[in-house]
């Protein structure tokens, strides 16, 4: 069956993660704690709560991704006993969420793209679209977790992406730079996927892939 549609996620595939600020929150953390802790501790518990609240905020008690950012920077702030500011913080977040920088591979993938492509993203529908018109991309679909009323891994949330592009999973292509977040629930919900591996890492897990890509242009290259 042929492909109709490219799925592509969005932080981290096409535009950059700003890892540099969240180290940099991190040490805050800990320079306003009373307590004795580091950096990767608070990355740690960072990632460990956000995924949490995005599982437990779902369905009829959604939250959106702001809110939810909101409510970790406090459970931060709280269990490190820091001062840091919880409203500048979110502001920073926020910022870079909507103002994110992008890869050299980006433009020239999407131009004369000759599939249908719908950006998929955990994200809340306005600051996604703030974010892809700050960096001028032609981008014509895209379905968020606000749309869905979950948060990936959860395969509910490409399941109803599937359903609001009107294809079948075989014919459908994720393309994602997580194998957690990207490839697992959309090989879950049976897609085909492909991993974009900029830096070369080492696969891992039991989630293989149908392409292992160090650039979307090689992904161009395919489809055509």
């Amino acid at each position: 069956m042929a492909i109709k549609v490219i799925f592509i996620n969005f932080y981290g595939t096409l535009a950059r993660e700003n890892d540099g600020l969240i180290k940099h929150l991190c040490r805050r953390v800990c320079e306003t704690s009373a307590l004795n802790v580091q950096p990767p501790d608070v990355a740690r518990f960072w990632w460990e709560t956000t995924n949490n609240y995005c599982r437990e905020y779902s369905g009829a008690d959604f939250k959106s991704f702001l809110e939810i950012e909101k409510m970790v920077l406090q459970a931060i702030t709280a269990r490190y006993e820091s001062s840091l500011n919880v409203e500048d913080t979110l502001g920073e977040v926020l910022q870079s969420w909507q103002r994110p920088e992008t890869w050299s591979d980006v433009r020239p993938f999407l131009a004369q793209l000759p599939l249908k492509l719908c950006v998929v993203a955990n994200a809340d529908r306005t600051i996604l679209e703030n974010a892809i018109r700050y960096l001028r991309l032609e981008i014509e679909h895209i379905f968020t977790s606000e749309d869905a009323r979950c948060y990936k891994p959860d395969v509910a949330m490409l399941q109803k992406a599937l359903g609001h592009m009107e294809v079948k999973p075989k014919e459908a292509l994720f393309v994602g730079d997580s194998l957690y977040y990207d490839m697992q629930p959309a090989k879950a919900a049976g897609m085909y996927i492909a991993w974009l591996n900029r830096a070369g890492r080492s696969l891992s897990g039991d989630v293989m892939p149908d392409a292992n890509l160090p650039s979307l242009m090689q992904l161009k290259r395919m489809v055509r």
